[in-house]
């Protein structure tokens, strides 16, 4: 059901605003077959191409709306977390940290970023490159960024195993789409 409704904002909607509006109108009916519940604990991110952003949460039988000026999203836990949680990690920088002690190399500003595949740390690593990227790239140059960042998180085979459900997560495919340009590009 959810995946009708976002069909829908994607064909029908021309902006992040118009997709606010249309969210507030549908109601979820139906019942998820994997988690018998009634709506999908999948996230939905949509950006326009002003770059404002928001996320969708299906929550029983509506979507809840959030505001995302972080211009990333991982699935699992709800989006509110995730924002709370950024204020764990206000530390991190691009520039190597000034000590007594010398570091191995470059990149001691990152030092506490986590490195793990669950979506909360995604999120963390996915909102600090998003952050630190120039904002006056080229739409090329934005590309190739886009994909530099979005490999931070290929999840190779075998990497990544759930023994209850006999599935292991992949990453199959990266996309990216210019909004601008209204390109769609798969790797």
């Amino acid at each position: 059901i959810t995946d009708r409704a976002f069909n829908l904002m994607l064909t029908t909607c021309r902006s992040v605003e118009e997709v606010k509006q249309l969210a507030q109108t549908i109601n979820l009916l139906g019942v998820d077959p994997v988690s018998l519940q009634v709506s999908s604990q999948n996230h939905f991110f949509f950006m326009d191409a002003t770059g404002a952003g928001i996320v969708l949460e299906p929550q029983g039988a509506s979507f809840k709306v959030f505001d995302n000026p972080y211009g990333v999203l991982t699935n699992a836990p709800e989006f509110d977390y995730h924002t709370k949680n950024l204020s764990n990690y206000i530390n991190l920088s691009p520039i190597a940290k000034e000590t007594e002690v010398k570091p191995y190399g470059l990149g001691s500003g990152m030092l506490g970023i986590p490195g793990d595949f669950t979506p909360a740390s995604r999120f963390i690593r996915a909102w600090y490159f998003v952050s630190n990227t120039a904002k006056d790239l080229k739409s090329q140059a934005a590309l190739q960024q886009a994909f530099r960042i979005l490999g931070q998180f290929d999840i190779p085979d075998g990497a990544v195993r759930d023994t209850h459900n006999n599935h292991d997560d992949i990453t199959l495919y990266t996309a990216v789409m210019d909004a601008a340009q209204k390109t769609y590009h798969l790797k």
